[in-house]
Formats: structure tokens, C-alpha cells, sequence
């Protein structure tokens, strides 16, 4: 009876959480897609390079979408991400059955990408309480496709150790996690140094759009600096994509961190779901990125900002 009244509650629970409209809730600065939808599942992408380098980006997920198990041919515990509902099958926010990844589950909130040996770095909006650390674990393999995760690659939020918010003028929005232990089989990612916008040729960026498995977007390009701080891209991302990572796609290094964008959805009347809002070549406002020269000076201090612990 016990067990029964648990996994009620944890039904209920969940249900609140994809209930609360987007605006309410820490994945909700919003993204869009440029032209053609070039998000591709990470573990289908071309590139070896780049599939290893996803390896090391994470999906913030609720603990309620997380289970236990135990595999008895290995004899090993493993993960499970259990979650209710599908990207057409998720309420008041359902999208239309025929859009790309309609049929896939939907847990993550936000994107964060390591940047030392138990050291992740996502955007401040996503951790905004303390409840964001205790209550959220960091998933490095939610992968379409792949139903038992290794513990290796499931991590809990030991602490935020830095949270820089600029809440006037939007210049950063970057925290820094320290995870419960040092993550295994990945490597951190490398923040480019000096680098030039108008210099970069090619775009990419990965993380969990619309709270999917991991997604690898590639084709995206720079518009132009706002400052110091950011400048705008044309990226295919949505809400969760908050905290990716993007890179030079020739260097693999990375260039940014992405903050904020365009609305993700329309509705469409007649068909009663959601589709993508799809802006061509210079329309829309595009996506704020955060340059990993101002995350940089944030981390060391040599810019003067607000810093909070918890």
C-alpha cells in the first residue's frame, strides 16, 4: 500500500512540473529554429570527435524522473529515465505528432557542460535556489534510445559555488556547480581564449532542447557582437537548450554558452498542438550567447560581479 501511495504522489508531483506554464519554471528563456531543423540525436551524428565531445554535456533532471535498477547479468545498479510524458504528449505544451522527435520523452530542464574534473558550468537561471541543487541530478548519457545509464554518468549537486546573474542588463548568467565526486570517461571541455566572432565560420551546439535526449545542432552562424559579454547566433535551440555549450565547429573548442533566444512555438489552430516557430536567415531577434571570454573572466574574478554561494 506504501509503495502505491509513493508512486501516486510521484505521478502527481510530476505532473505539476510540466503543469506550470514555461514562464514559471527555470528552463523558460526561450529558443527557435533557423531555415532547416538541423538538430540531430548526438548518438546519430557523423562526427566521432563531436559525439565524444557531447559526452561531456549533461541534462539537468528532476529526481522524480529518475529510477534505481539493478542489472543481473552485470550485477551492477543502473539508471533509468522514466518520464510521463512525450514532446507531443505533454499537455497544454504538446506538439503537433508529425513534428521531428515527436514520439521521444521529454525530462531535462536545463544543459550544463563540464568544465573540470567535478566542476559544470550551465546558466544561473537554471539553478535560481538552493532546490535546484538538491533536488536535480546531472545526466551526462540521457541519450535517445538508451534505456539503462550507467552511474558513471549520473551525478548529484554538491554545491553552486559561484552564481553571476545580471538580471538589468542580461550581460551573463552563468553558474558554476561543484558535482558530488569527479565525473568518469569524460574529459572537460576547453573554453577558446582571444578568439573573433567575425573569425568563425560554423556553429555548433549541444544539449536537450525542449527537455529531449541530447541534441547536436551544427550549421548555426554568428550574427553580430551586443558587447563584451555576448554576441547574437542563429542557432537551432529551445527551452533546455539553456547552458549548452557552443562551438567552432573547426576547432571543437568552446566559444559560448547559450542563455537566451527566440520563442520556441506557435499554435496551430486547426491541428490544436504546437509547431516550431522557424525564422529564415536574418529574421527574428536570434540567440543570446554567452562568449566564454566574459565566463572566463567571471570564473577568475577579473570582472567585478555579484557572486553568491549556496
Amino acid at each position: 500500500m506504501g509503495k502505491v501511495i509513493i508512486a501516486q504522489l510521484k505521478y502527481y508531483l510530476v505532473f505539476i512540473l510540466f503543469s506550470v506554464p514555461l514562464s514559471n519554471l527555470t528552463f523558460a528563456i526561450e529558443k527557435s529554429i533557423y531555415g532547416e531543423d538541423n538538430r540531430q540525436d548526438i548518438n546519430q551524428y557523423y562526427s566521432e570527435i563531436y559525439q565524444n565531445i557531447g559526452k561531456s554535456v549533461g541534462a539537468m533532471i528532476h529526481d522524480y524522473f529518475i529510477y534505481e535498477g539493478f542489472d543481473n547479468d552485470t550485477q551492477e545498479k543502473f539508471y533509468s529515465i522514466d518520464s510521463n510524458y512525450t514532446l507531443s504528449d505533454n499537455g497544454h505544451r504538446s506538439v503537433c505528432r508529425d513534428e521531428k522527435f515527436a514520439p521521444q520523452k521529454v525530462a531535462a530542464e536545463c544543459t550544463g557542460f563540464l568544465i573540470g574534473p567535478k566542476t559544470l558550468i550551465t546558466a544561473s537561471h537554471c539553478v535560481e535556489t538552493k532546490f535546484h541543487c538538491e533536488n536535480y541530478k546531472w545526466v551526462f548519457d540521457y541519450n535517445e534510445g538508451q534505456d539503462k545509464i550507467s552511474q558513471d554518468a549520473v551525478y548529484s549537486c554538491s554545491r553552486v559555488i559561484k552564481k553571476l546573474s545580471d538580471e538589468e542588463n542580461f550581460n551573463y548568467d552563468v553558474a558554476v556547480i561543484e558535482l558530488d565526486r569527479e565525473v568518469v570517461g569524460r574529459d572537460p571541455l576547453t573554453l577558446s581564449k582571444n578568439y573573433q566572432t567575425q573569425n568563425l565560420d560554423e556553429l555548433i551546439i549541444i544539449g536537450h532542447p525542449s527537455g529531449l535526449p541530447k541534441k547536436i545542432a551544427d550549421k548555426g552562424i554568428v550574427r553580430y557582437d551586443i558587447n563584451e559579454f555576448k554576441f547574437k547566433a542563429e542557432l537551432d535551440s529551445f527551452t533546455g537548450n539553456s547552458g549548452s555549450p557552443v562551438f567552432d565547429k573547426k576547432s571543437g573548442l568552446v566559444i559560448g554558452m547559450l542563455t537566451q533566444g527566440e520563442r520556441d512555438y506557435e499554435f496551430d489552430v486547426e491541428n490544436n498542438c504546437l509547431r516550431p516557430i522557424v525564422c529564415q536567415e536574418g529574421e527574428c531577434a536570434g540567440e543570446t550567447v554567452m562568449k566564454s571570454d566574459a565566463i572566463e573572466g567571471l570564473l577568475d574574478g577579473t570582472q567585478r560581479v555579484f557572486t553568491a554561494f549556496f
